[in-house]
């Protein structure tokens, strides 16, 4: 009896599998939503997001560090961060890059342009602010492309955005 029903659940899951391959784009619902979610803007879960614009500073070190503006509103029932709301991942020549938390007593904090505290801050429901992230960059010339999902959820939601950095000058 064991074997039967070992054997009937791996034809099964030789079913699913063989049923999630072989149709094209044009088939496939599915794709389009994937592909209509790859923006830079969109509704994450119970949150809306914007990945904005940019700005280059150099953190306490000396370090060149890209700056990250969002624009976040809460959609949800509750009080809510951005960071409690969503996960922010940057790449650069394809390569993970580190969130940068040495911008105190910096040029860039001091003078106003840069909020560090902006991602821990709860907002209400139906509230929007600008949030940043610094993030610490390899080098000053290749592109970073920055990701954007929910941090509960279980669809394949993310906003993703490519930042052009050739040519760009540290503040």
């Amino acid at each position: 009896m064991k074997k039967l029903i070992a054997v009937l659940s791996m034809f099964l899951l030789m079913l699913c599998f063989y049923g999630c391959g072989g149709e094209s784009a044009e088939d496939n619902g599915a794709c389009d939503e994937v592909a209509e979610e790859s923006q830079s803007a969109g509704d994450l879960g119970t949150c809306y997001v914007s990945i904005g614009d940019f700005f280059l500073a150099k953190d306490y070190n000396g370090n060149d560090i890209i700056i990250i503006n969002y624009e976040f509103t809460n959609n949800g029932e509750e009080s809510t961060s951005f960071m409690a709301e969503t996960i922010t991942t940057a790449y650069q020549d394809g390569v993970e890059i580190e969130a940068n938390f040495e911008t105190y007593s910096t040029e860039v904090e001091n003078s106003g342009q840069y909020d560090s505290d902006s991602t821990w801050k709860n907002i209400q429901p139906g509230t929007t602010i600008t949030v940043q992230e610094a993030f610490t960059l390899a080098n000053t010339t290749s592109d970073i492309i920055v990701e954007v999902e929910p941090f509960l959820s279980f669809d394949d939601l993310v906003l993703t955005k490519t930042f052009v950095l050739q040519g760009e000058e540290s503040e």
